[in-house]
């Protein structure tokens, strides 16, 4: 895998040599942008398919007060460079990109790809982490070396929980998207006032396979519908202690299955004293894994 530092070098140049391209009248074809998940791509519309996904959005902080004060080019230039590169890394983390929205970019750690959910919390804390450590160790002294001055700063969301991928839009015209509340979750998670630049909050199960120490409660993101109160845990993952803790992906994996062991029921009191506890009724051992949210 590059060096990211390289990664974003290479971009920065890259973009600052790429010729503008002039349409001509009638248009030119584009090749297919390949964000659609690609197990699901012949999904018709109204066709879908349910999958527990871990949804990590990455924001740009203050990008739209860059647009309006850098040109068109060098906005184009950091929005190419970072990310592309940080899309690149996480697709080595094992990532989906499904979007780029606005200035952030939506990827997606399915279990189509990693299978259990142990999986997929384990390769999106890793991939959070070290793209966050890394972003956070390069990006201000690369952009200044092609002179960019203005920080250029980010945050990350991540959420994860049951999601509907459906076919949305019109017959020639239509996108594969996350419904549910996960997505719009780990954005406004990477976009939210309390969430500040070079920050990742996080919620939904996935947190529950952060250790304590890892990890700082913050106030429950709310919402109200019809009269109810829609509350979801939020937390700020301190992901410089992560990303040393977890240098590849069995570690992250380790340490996902120790904070489950953690939360295990713990045997009864008679048991642990040697003395004969009273039989309970044994249980199937078929029964769905709990994914709720909250």
């Amino acid at each position: 895998m590059d060096d990211f530092k390289t990664l974003l070098r290479n971009r920065l140049a890259t973009s600052a040599a790429s010729p503008s391209l002039r349409l001509s009248e009638g248009g030119v074809a584009t090749a297919a942008a390949g964000l659609d998940l690609p197990l699901y791509r012949d999904l018709e519309l109204g066709e879908s398919v349910d999958l527990y996904t871990a949804v990590l959005f990455l924001d740009i902080r203050g990008f739209t007060r860059l647009s309006m004060a850098l040109h068109v080019v060098e906005t184009a230039r950091i929005l190419n460079a970072v990310l592309g590169a940080a899309a690149d890394r996480l697709r080595a983390y094992g990532a989906h990109i499904n979007d780029f929205p606005g200035d952030g970019i939506m990827a997606v750690f399915t279990e189509q790809d990693t299978g259990e959910p142990l999986e997929i919390h384990a390769q999106a804390l890793f991939g959070a982490s070290h793209l966050m450590a890394e972003l956070n160790a390069t990006l201000r002294d690369e952009l200044l070396q092609v002179g960019i001055k203005d920080p250029v700063q980010v945050a990350i969301g991540l959420y994860s929980g049951g999601v509907r991928w459906q076919r949305i839009g019109i017959e020639d015209c239509s996108r594969l998207m996350a419904v549910g509340e996960v997505a719009p979750l780990a954005a406004k998670f990477a976009t939210s006032k309390i969430t500040t630049a070079w920050q990742t909050m996080i919620g939904g199960p996935i947190a529950a396979d952060v250790p304590t120490e890892m990890k700082e409660r913050q106030n429950d993101f709310i919402r109200e519908y019809d009269g109810e109160e829609l509350r979801r845990h939020r937390w700020l993952l301190n992901t410089e202690a992560l990303a040393s803790r977890i240098p590849d992906l069995d570690a992250a994996r380790r340490i996902g299955a120790t904070a489950r062991s953690e939360r295990a029921p713990k045997p009864p009191a008679s048991l642990l004293l040697g003395t004969v506890a009273p039989a309970m009724p044994r249980h199937g051992s078929g029964a769905r894994r709990d994914r709720g949210v909250g």
